[in-house]
């Protein structure tokens, strides 16, 4: 069953650009994992030392063999010290993702 995490990282004052180093490396090393479904990183507009993660594995096998990695690994290592406090993490399970037909957003009638 496909899983979502979705995670909220809290930099401390002055850490963060440590903070985005580390997600982006994770990204990048996360995207080149077969099981990795995607991987999308965001920052505060009004805080930038807010962070939000969402990462989307394929089962639960290929999340925990993807945190018991290296690159996990030095993420943890590197963004750890420059954390205000614990990672808020969200696990969703899901059965199943679907997309809409007719999608409206891409109606080119929509654009301004």
């Amino acid at each position: 069953m496909r899983i979502v995490l979705v995670v909220s990282l809290h930099a401390l004052a002055g850490r963060t650009g440590e903070v985005a180093a580390a997600v982006e490396r994770l990204r990048r090393e996360s995207e080149g994992s077969p099981d990795c479904e995607g991987f999308l990183t965001g920052c505060g507009v009004e805080d930038p030392s807010e962070f939000v993660v969402v990462s989307t594995w394929h089962d639960e096998a290929s999340m925990r063999a993807h945190s018991a990695g290296a690159a996990y690994a030095l993420y943890a290592e590197e963004v750890t010290p420059a954390l205000a406090r614990p990672s808020d993490v969200l696990a969703h399970y899901v059965d199943r993702t679907v997309h809409p037909v007719g999608d409206p957003s891409s109606d080119p009638a929509r654009a301004g």
